[in-house]
């Protein structure tokens, strides 16, 4: 399909009636579709694209069970990760602290700007220069702080 909107997909009524020509049997199987998915991708070239997916009723009832497993995966793994963070978040607070190092020691860890992460490393600016606990640092897991964080955007 052409790129006939100045490098974004065209989304025309002539283009999207081809598309459809095109999906009209399922995409596994040699039944009429009744369901379509379309959505927009980028090839390896970077050229972008519509793209739309014709399915039976069977194979789309399939496909929605499987979103709603993979989405219910997702929130029983984030519920985990959340509980994980909160413990993890308790044990940090405790931790006494009156030695403070340079940000850029934390940098070397993992550091990114977080407003939690901030808080709980006592993030301060001292003389224009930022620093940070010794202690909280060193027990800090950066790592899943960086998976929970990750895991929201998606």
């Amino acid at each position: 399909m052409p790129n006939c909107d100045w490098g974004s997909p065209c989304d025309c009524s002539e283009c999207s009636s081809k598309l459809l020509d095109r999906s009209k049997k399922c995409c596994r199987c040699d039944e009429d579709s009744v369901q379509y998915d379309k959505s927009y991708e980028t090839d390896r070239k970077g050229i972008s694209y519509n793209s739309i997916t014709g399915f039976c009723q069977l194979h789309h009832n399939e496909k929605k069970l499987r979103l709603e497993e993979d989405k219910k995966k997702q929130m029983e793994l984030f519920e985990k990760l959340k509980l994980e963070q909160d413990k993890y978040t308790s044990f940090i607070k405790n931790i006494e602290s009156n030695n403070k190092v340079p940000i850029g020691v934390a940098k070397n860890k993992g550091y990114f700007r977080h407003p939690l992460i901030d808080e709980l490393l006592i993030v301060e600016k001292i003389n224009k220069r930022y620093k940070c606990s010794k202690e909280r640092l060193e027990h800090f897991d950066f790592n899943l702080f960086q998976r929970l964080y990750v895991f929201r955007k998606i």
